[in-house]
């Protein structure tokens, strides 16, 4: 193997493992660095590291556990677990060169007597997760559903012309309007509400683009009120009372790389 495609995958391989070990822990930062303890060139050159903890008191044995078994997983085509993100599985991907024009005919990797071969299929695999986590990531698709429920906003306009009995609100958190729709026989005290604050309650429709409803079928309206300054938080006491309020033998790691 030429110098520079065998220094390419240790790279790619370190870098794999310091994104899984973050993911592991939830951690910003790697926690763990590498020694070389042996190098030997034969047919194929194997190198020999051992994990050194940057983080005092921390022991790499687990993440390490945890990193190999999700490498194995891919590699058998076996589901992985829900913190291999679209970054990590691109990492897995990046240990196998997409051509061998490098020189890089056969890379593998041993923990405990576990072999690891890194072939097209893994690559393959790997972005097929990444594919899938990116999916899973890019739009979340809400229920077309309706509920009873209410929503606070300001009135902003009343609708009561060609036939229409309909008012739109500015709601206090989601879309910049709220059509709702209300009784006929509410229709003369409507504009007293407008330009308040008010809370609708109604039957809520939803789509599938938002959490937040589209439109309201009004059962009734009514005002919301500032607080007013003669209450006090001493007030609400007892308001809510009674309330409940990696083992020893991961020093050969990359063996046959």
């Amino acid at each position: 193997m030429l110098a520079f495609a065998f220094l390419e995958r240790v790279q790619a391989l370190l870098g794999a493992l310091a994104h899984a070990e973050r993911n592991y822990l939830g951690a910003q930062f790697r926690q763990t660095d590498y020694e070389i303890i042996n190098a030997e060139k034969i047919n194929p050159t194997q190198l020999t590291l051992s994990p050194v903890p940057t983080a005092r008191n921390y022991d790499p044995a687990a993440a390490l556990d945890w990193s190999f078994e999700q490498i194995e997983r891919v590699a058998s085509g076996a589901p992985v677990d829900d913190r291999v993100d679209e970054g990590l599985a691109r990492a897995f991907a990046k240990i196998v060169p997409k051509e061998h024009h490098t020189g890089a005919t056969a890379i593998w990797v041993s923990l405990d007597k576990t072999v690891i071969n890194f072939d097209q299929s893994f690559r393959v695999r790997s972005e097929a997760i990444a594919s899938m986590r990116k999916a899973m990531a890019t739009k979340t698709q809400w229920a077309t559903v309706t509920a009873s429920g209410s929503v606070v906003g300001e009135l902003l306009k009343v609708d009561d012309f060609d036939g229409k009995s309909e008012f739109a609100i500015k709601p206090v958190v989601g879309p910049e309007r709220i059509v709702c729709v209300y009784p006929e026989s509410r229709r003369e005290e409507m504009h007293q509400f407008l330009f308040k604050t008010v809370r609708v309650h109604g039957l809520l429709h939803y789509e599938s683009e938002s959490p937040h409803p589209v439109k309201v079928d009004m059962h009734h309206v009514e005002e919301v009120r500032p607080l007013s300054q003669e209450n006090h938080l001493l007030n609400m006491r007892g308001l809510f009372a009674g309330r409940a309020r990696v083992s020893d033998e991961v020093e050969e790691i990359f063996r046959g790389l």
